[in-house]
């Protein structure tokens, strides 16, 4: 066999194999020889037929399956020799395999790129630092008191924090816009969950009444039809209900797992699951800047094949390609490029210590998960009976040990900071639950 490889543009390479005729011809002889002991053709008893007819019956037919079969196993043969690591399936551009001259083809593929690190001990990571107050506590009670109102019914116009159902039929350019029309709708006003227009033309409204609002869409917005129009909605208001916070008292704490039902117990408990977050989001946040440090320093080309699948993913197959320009598209290509920036980042981090799974470590973080759920034996069979479900665990805790270890080689400088800044209000999980 006999192979070579051209750079073709950045991460594509173009490589070339020919297999010569008599392997070819040997391995057909072979086929067809077994074929002849079974083939069925007229005029013959079965496996009587002699060599020259099956081979004119059936050659051509047993010479593509062989060739086939060839193109996969020197394929992968010619990888390994020339140490390439393709990033995706090879595109075949020709194939030659007429009889008697051997087998001659070209494949064309993306590879994964060459990442050699240096001078980690220059690099520099500022690794946020914060505390839980006793404010970010009394916050949270307040956030999980909002989380858990009754509303009641009233006759006034609705203001801020009231929630107000209504039907909705809007037009723009004087076309209906079905996405948008519908019947007993419900949005918190003030709350952020409808465009600013709509959300202020609905405050005041009362129950009964009814209103024009025109609503202006920005111009990224996904929608052809939308996207920089002035549309007119259309509302009728059905019912305003106000929310009434619940008092912080023995059955509201129990609700949260505290089965003291005690105050003091329950801000430890907030605390603790607060503490936990934080500590999680410091790690997420350091990792990255870890990654986007090294990527600075080293940068990292991306394989398009990657960047197709994970806009396949999104179910954005081949959007790139048919929306140019389009802002939302562009926002989701560059964001697919840096996470797998940051993966082969991470990937190379994992190689270079040579990294493996820690069954101990593993067998703790799998009880760890368990232990959360009504029957953690039960879970943990579950994830033992499959080493397929044990990956995930074994990759997370292999990349958080690269992480580490990688820590421990740069200057890490820690960066004081709020639990506000770091925990973007009002995205926290439930503190207690």
């Amino acid at each position: 066999m006999q192979v070579s490889v051209e750079s073709t543009s950045g991460l594509e390479r173009r490589l070339t194999v020919e297999l010569p005729e008599e392997g070819v011809e040997q391995e057909v002889g072979t086929r067809l020889d077994n074929l002849m002991r079974t083939a069925r053709i007229p005029g013959f008893r079965p496996g009587k037929a002699p060599l020259k007819v099956v081979a004119r019956r059936f050659g051509a037919a047993v010479r593509d399956e062989v060739v086939g079969d060839l193109l996969r196993t020197s394929f992968a043969d010619a990888l390994a020799s020339e140490e390439l690591r393709p990033a995706g399936e090879p595109r075949i551009d020709t194939v030659e395999s007429a009889p008697g001259t051997g087998v001659r083809y070209t494949a064309v593929f993306e590879v994964f790129p060459e990442i050699r690190l240096a001078d980690l001990e220059s690099v520099e990571v500022r690794r946020p630092t914060a505390e839980v107050r006793e404010t970010d506590v009394d916050k949270m009670i307040e956030t999980l008191r909002e989380r858990r109102r009754d509303w009641r019914e009233v006759t006034r116009g609705a203001g801020k924090g009231d929630r107000i159902t209504f039907d909705i039929d809007g037009t723009v350019d004087g076309s209906p816009i079905d996405a948008v029309s519908g019947e007993n709708r419900v949005i918190e006003v003030g709350a952020g969950h409808a465009l600013p227009d709509l959300d202020s033309g609905l405050a005041g409204m009362e129950p009964g009444s009814a209103r024009d609002i025109e609503v202006g869409y920005p111009d990224d917005h996904p929608s052809p039809q939308l996207a920089g129009k002035t549309a007119t909605m259309h509302v009728e208001a059905h019912k305003v209900e106000e929310g009434v916070m619940p008092e912080v008292d023995a059955d509201f704490i129990r609700g949260f797992g505290v089965e003291s039902g005690e105050l003091d117990d329950f801000r430890r408990d907030v605390r603790s699951n607060l503490e936990r977050e934080l500590e999680t989001a410091v790690a997420a946040m350091t990792r990255n800047r870890l990654l986007e440090a090294l990527l600075e320093r080293h940068p990292v080309d991306v394989p398009e094949s990657l960047v197709a699948g994970e806009l396949g993913r999104a179910g954005l197959a081949g959007a790139a390609s048919e929306a140019a320009g389009d802002p939302a598209i562009e926002a989701a290509e560059a964001s697919a490029r840096q996470r797998l920036r940051q993966g082969l980042m991470l990937a190379q981090l994992v190689s270079d210590q040579e990294l493996s799974p820690d069954p101990s470590a593993v067998r703790a973080e799998v009880e760890r998960m368990a232990a959360t759920y009504e029957d953690p034996a039960q879970v943990i069979s579950w994830f033992y009976s499959d080493p397929s479900r044990l990956r995930p665990v074994e990759t997370r805790l292999v990349e958080q040990q690269a992480i580490e270890a990688t820590l421990a080689r740069v200057k890490v400088v820690d960066e004081p900071s709020e639990f506000d800044e770091l925990m973007n209000p009002g995205q926290t999980s439930d503190a207690s639950s």
